[in-house]
């Protein structure tokens, strides 16, 4: 039976300051991450985390998305440390995935100062279509039902979280380019056992050819009553701000709740945005796209330049 993961009062600070002679706190060295995706958002990490979680050598917590570092960093080390007790000690890799960490300098900085030697995953997509889909996923949980010119101005992250190249413009100030390993979602997309190779190389596993690979990690269908969702999307965040992560992971992939709380089949509210909305779209993310292909020395110029609808799906 899985440790209850309940909150208890704990100084937030490095992980490794432990009681050397404690037998618990040396497990909870032994097991501390060894990395951590941090981002993007919309840009596979459904798939990474469901590769990571199927494979033998590497651990990750029940729960996806802890957002200790920039959300619930005042629970403590001892807090977020129990989330990989189950952790092997003959594992190869011990991580977690939260995807809104590229988004906070400061969780940035926590990160540098209590896990300075881990290795940090960041998976990029077309800026135009992962704003797109973050988008349909809020219309699909019922976060808004405004349209996307509208949304564009009531939700700024949708395009700010676009812009990978001012995020890991911080990154880089805190971590040398050797502990921050880009994936591209077009490589996923190309060929899912090539990324998954790279996947393997990132964290520092050995590469199982045998994973589900291809199977693919498609947007749910629309939410039958979006109140109910949205009501029950809040009540997810007000367990997780009382220590409660693990019950918030444990509903959010039940197979019996989704099909309850969504219809079959994938969800397309709004296939095709007008054309002059995602032509400024991508004409508002073009510098960033400028600024990260000198950064990477990657091609991009595919990107923004046909920009279309998008969903979650790799």
């Amino acid at each position: 039976m899985a440790r209850p993961l309940l909150h208890s009062p704990s100084k937030a600070g490095p992980l490794a300051q432990s009681d050397p002679t404690d037998p618990e706190a040396r497990t909870n060295r032994m097991t501390k991450p060894t990395f951590l995706y941090i981002g993007a958002d919309k840009a596979g990490s459904t798939w990474i985390y469901k590769i990571l979680e199927a494979h033998p050598a590497v651990y990750v917590p029940e729960v996806k998305d802890l957002y200790y570092f920039d959300k619930f960093y005042h629970f403590g080390a001892d807090w977020y440390g129990r989330h990989f007790a189950g952790a092997p000690h003959d594992a190869a890799a011990v991580g977690e995935l939260s995807h809104d960490y590229l988004y906070s300098a400061e969780a940035i900085d926590r990160i540098a100062t209590d896990l300075p030697g881990v290795r940090l995953l960041v998976s990029l997509r077309d800026p135009v279509e992962r704003a797109v889909s973050h988008y349909k996923y809020m219309l699909r949980v019922g976060r808004t039902r405004a349209p996307l010119s509208e949304a564009l101005e009531i939700f700024p992250e949708i395009l700010d979280h676009s812009r990978y190249a001012e995020h890991l413009t911080h990154v880089y100030k805190r971590f040398p380019p050797d502990q921050v390993r880009l994936l591209w979602f077009d490589d996923l997309k190309a060929d899912p056992v090539g990324f998954g190779r790279q996947l393997c190389e990132a964290v520092g596993a050995p590469f199982f050819p045998d994973l589900p690979y291809e199977e693919r990690v498609l947007e749910g269908g629309r939410a039958r009553a979006p109140g109910l969702v949205n009501l029950l999307r809040k009540g997810g965040w007000a367990l997780r701000a009382i220590g409660l992560s693990r019950l918030v992971g444990i509903a959010k992939y039940n197979p019996l709740l989704q099909r309850t709380l969504f219809e079959r089949g994938r969800f397309d509210a709004n296939a095709a945005p007008p054309a002059d909305i995602l032509q400024a779209m991508a004409a508002s993310l073009a510098p960033d796209i400028h600024q990260l292909q000198a950064m990477t020395g990657r091609d991009l110029a595919g990107w923004g330049a046909n920009p279309r609808s998008a969903s979650s799906e790799i």
